[in-house]
């Protein structure tokens, strides 16, 4: 039997489906955790695990090929950081009171763990989605990446 908060996790991602955010999203799950598989921006197949038992959602390997403590690795964990700061607008802010997130470079791709503090799972959900969004969006939109996303994003090389 699925956990409330296992559920609240998937009919988020199911909303998110259901507006066409996500494509081909399936849900498997296995032991205590559930993963979740579907395709998102720029049609690239994206991995998340929730783990009710810690509470954390993780977008595993969400960024590939990028070496641990480079200079792209200390910008994403610097732009990370500013999401939990107050200068970004609360719209767009990630509470540190209610959700911890912290970048993991293992084997040199970078997963993002969101940890929710609070009882709220449906807040962490959203605040987890929307800084994933805006990684993909606003940090790779940096001039400096443009090669990297032609190479694992999807983008035309005439973008370049």
């Amino acid at each position: 039997m699925k956990s409330d908060e296992t559920a609240v996790v998937l009919d988020a991602f199911q909303h998110y489906a259901a507006r066409g955010s996500f494509r081909s999203l399936t849900a498997v799950s296995a032991a205590s955790k559930t993963e979740l598989r579907f395709i998102w921006l720029r049609d690239v197949a994206f991995r998340v695990v929730f783990d009710p038992a810690r509470r954390t959602l993780t977008f595993v390997d969400m960024l590939p090929a990028i070496a641990p403590r480079s200079e792209m690795d200390r910008s994403l964990r610097a732009f990370v950081k500013l999401h939990a700061s107050l200068a970004v607008p609360e719209h767009r802010r990630v509470d540190p009171r209610r959700v911890a997130v912290k970048v993991i470079n293992r084997g040199g791709a970078a997963s993002v763990t969101c940890s929710f503090k609070t009882r709220d799972v449906s807040y962490g959900v959203r605040k987890a989605v929307h800084l994933a969004h805006d990684i993909l969006q606003d940090f790779l939109n940096d001039g400096r990446y443009i090669h990297y996303c032609v190479e694992h994003f999807n983008v035309s090389p005439e973008m370049a």
